[in-house]
């Protein structure tokens, strides 16, 4: 059950943290204050004045501390626009990297509305002006409710701004990238180098055999297997990896809130050595068309298939 802590700071606000105790947090010095308790909990700071995108964790007296740099509202923003009709993934990749070139924000973006947007922000085109000319207003506010529901349930979005966004997507995908990833489990398996083992969900025994041993050899020279999560030879892959003590992506064409892990796997996973990745809202169903669609970031993130 989640837990709510109190952040007090140049302004006093409420945070949910996850079951396992994960609390997102801004890049700002915060107190902790235990319901309850009177006075500090505990004190946990970082340097205001850092400029970039990072992420960092810290683990203090069984609380782990998630602070993210990049500014909450841009995540919103950036999701609030890729929900719009007519925003695919290429537009929204040209849409940020023309925010960055010209030097203003997501958020800006969704301030302006009808004619203004586009005399405001000349450097649009006019399909991305009209869309964004006409957004739904509420849109923000249910781009908020996805990025709270997220973060509530220990799942970190990543946005292709931030420093833990995958590196292999960009270069590999490029435009097709997805702007925003969810991930829940060791990001820093991400940076790792790995290998993947993708196939059919009905294999023969002999085909349950070389995945395992096509897992295997992977952990054994760069330790992580990345695959899709089905039954069959994606579900012998990871076992395999698991069992070989190695680590291993799960990526899922549905929302992590609709994933169950194994229990033979949640040992792994505690131990930092499982990462669950998707492109799906949290709440998200198992679609087949992102079946489809994940295979390009299982290619992309392994550098070994």
């Amino acid at each position: 059950m989640a837990r709510t802590w109190i952040i007090g700071g140049a302004h006093q606000d409420a945070f949910d943290i996850g079951a396992s105790g994960t609390l997102f947090v801004p890049n700002e010095t915060v107190s902790l204050i235990r319901p309850g308790r009177a006075g500090p909990r505990m004190v946990f700071g970082t340097d205001k004045r850092t400029v970039g995108f990072h992420h960092k964790r810290r683990f203090i007296r069984g609380l782990s501390i998630s602070v993210y740099n990049r500014n909450s509202e841009e995540t919103i923003a950036l999701l609030a626009i890729q929900l719009m009709p007519g925003v695919g993934y290429k537009r929204m990749n040209r849409l940020v990297a023309g925010a960055v070139r010209h030097g203003c924000t997501l958020l800006s973006l969704l301030d302006h509305e009808g004619a203004d947007i586009q005399r405001r922000f000349p450097w649009l085109d006019a399909g991305a002006a009209s869309i964004l000319a006409n957004h739904n207003p509420c849109g923000r506010e249910i781009a908020e409710a996805h990025i709270r529901n997220a973060r509530r349930h220990d799942i970190l979005p990543i946005t292709l701004l931030d420093s833990a966004y995958p590196e292999t997507f960009r270069h590999s995908l490029g435009e097709s990238a997805p702007p925003l990833v969810f991930a829940r489990g060791n990001i820093k398996l991400l940076d790792l180098c790995s290998g993947a083992v993708a196939g059919t969900r009905a294999p023969s025994p002999r085909g349950v055999t070389a995945a395992r041993r096509a897992a295997e050899c992977i952990v054994e020279h760069v330790r992580v297997v990345t695959s899709g999560g089905a039954f069959g030879v994606d579900w012998a892959a990871h076992d395999a990896a698991i069992e070989a003590g190695g680590a291993t992506i799960i990526i899922l064409p549905q929302g992590l809130l609709t994933y169950r892990l194994p229990s033979k796997w949640r040992r792994a996973y505690d131990t930092g050595s499982v990462l669950l990745l998707s492109e799906s809202l949290p709440d998200a169903p198992w679609q087949t068309h992102a079946a489809v669609a994940r295979n390009a970031l299982i290619s992309a993130q392994a550098q070994v298939v």
